[in-house]
């Protein structure tokens, strides 16, 4: 755009003239600001990138609001089987020391998401756990410690996972009379939701449809648990410990146990392993704490410097994902969105809210979402600002990690090294 063959009515706009002409140096402004007789060429180029798989064990499981079951199976790349744990939510209520224990119902109203085949019958199960939920504890790999064997099973059922799909029929889980005591019990001698926690301890969501690929994705709020009793004959009366309650919300984690295949079964915690070491492949997936890594080279000689006076009009960075290579078991795609941070240096870990990260800038300006190209099949995400700052001096960081939020692997690359694959793009002009 040329400023000086805009009319009259722009130069009546005395503020906005004010703030352009307060800029001397043309840097922070986009290409259609710039003075015809002040632009030197306007150049485009495409940089090869440095792509590589980068395991993060800090990695913070985000489902702190659902309950995530059952099992994702990639056969290049890993073995998936999630189970949650989560507290009974116990609000301080006096019952009857005569009450009688009578029934106890878990009623989950709906499966919010199913990933993998929606119509093979899942084995839900219910077990409690033998220790104290640890509040702390959100990374996805971690555990706790639980009842395995049938005799000490709370609660079961099996069903067609289709059936409950965001539907109005909700899935009945019979507990076991043995736990529904254990809870009555646990009421009459306790009088904090505290005191009742170190009683009954907790409780743990798993399951299976057989197959290793469905995983079910349930709201917090879509599970409730009541327990039925009465006393000296006359109920039955009602005490309801669900997730939520009352307002008042139970802990709960998603836990993920991940075994890595083929070269990734070598990666330890930070460890990169490069496309090109890989077939050609950088795989993603947020639970089993695989992000990309992309590392940008010199601009220095393609581009040029701060001294250069480079404008960067538009910059992105473009990761080929074939749609066949990312589809879900039953055939749906749905591209998940990245996001892009900062590597700290030395790929050291940060403490940030008495948590462990890899990255500068955990939540903040610099976490940038990404787009799916249904035409390219490629992800782009922008770096206009970042690669300006790259120019101009402003920042020395070049390793960049890429986070998935996907529940399944995200495989980047088509299986050969062309460097089309993973690519820099880069529009930008050189000014007097």
């Amino acid at each position: 755009m040329n400023l000086q063959a805009k009319t009259l009515y722009f130069f009546a706009l005395s503020s906005f003239l004010v703030f352009f002409s307060a800029c001397k140096s043309k840097r922070n402004l986009g290409q259609e600001f710039v003075p015809n007789n002040e632009k030197v060429g306007v150049y485009s180029d495409t940089i090869p990138l440095v792509m590589s798989t980068l395991k993060i064990d800090s990695g913070v499981t985000r489902y702190l609001g659902t309950f995530l079951v059952g099992d994702l199976d990639h056969t290049d790349v890993a073995s998936n089987n999630i189970i949650t744990f989560t507290k009974l939510n116990y609000l301080t209520t006096q019952i009857d020391k005569d009450a009688k224990y009578d029934s106890m119902i878990i009623k989950i109203n709906g499966i919010s998401y199913i990933y993998g085949d929606t119509l093979q019958d899942f084995n839900l199960k219910v077990y409690k756990t033998k220790q104290v939920l640890d509040t702390a504890k959100k990374y996805a790999f971690q555990s706790f410690d639980y009842e395995t064997n049938e005799d000490s099973i709370v609660a079961k059922a099996t069903f067609s996972p289709s059936n409950y799909r965001s539907s109005s029929s909700s899935i009945y889980m019979s507990v076991a009379p043995f736990y529904g005591q254990e809870i009555l019990d646990a009421v009459k001698n306790t009088s904090s939701d505290t005191a009742f926690s170190r009683i009954m301890k907790g409780l743990v969501f798993t399951g299976s449809n057989g197959t290793k690929n469905g995983l079910l994705l349930i709201n917090r709020s879509a599970i409730n648990i009541t327990m039925y009793y009465s006393v000296n004959g006359v109920g039955p009366y009602s005490l309801v410990l669900s997730p939520t309650n009352g307002g008042y919300i139970s802990y709960n984690l998603s836990s993920f146990n991940t075994v890595f295949k083929n070269k990734l079964s070598n990666l330890k915690n930070r460890d990169t392993l490069k496309s090109t070491d890989n077939n050609g492949f950088v795989y993603l997936q947020h639970f089993s704490s695989l992000n990309g890594k992309v590392s940008i080279p010199s601009l220095d000689a393609t581009i040029g410097t701060h001294n250069d006076n480079v404008l960067i009009n538009k910059a992105e960075i473009i990761l080929k994902a074939p749609k066949n290579l990312n589809q879900f078991p039953d055939n749906y795609y749905s591209p998940e969105a990245f996001y892009l941070r900062y590597s700290n240096k030395d790929n050291k870990e940060v403490l940030f809210n008495n948590q462990y990260y890899m990255y500068s800038t955990v939540f903040g300006s610099y976490l940038i979402s990404s787009y799916y190209d249904t035409v390219d099949e490629s992800y782009k995400i922008d770096v206009t600002e970042y690669i300006q700052n790259l120019i101009d001096g402003r920042l020395t960081i070049r390793d960049l990690i890429i986070e998935s939020n996907a529940l399944g692997v995200v495989t980047l690359g088509d299986g050969s090294q062309n460097p089309k694959n993973f690519f820099l793009k880069v529009q930008y002009s050189k000014l007097k």
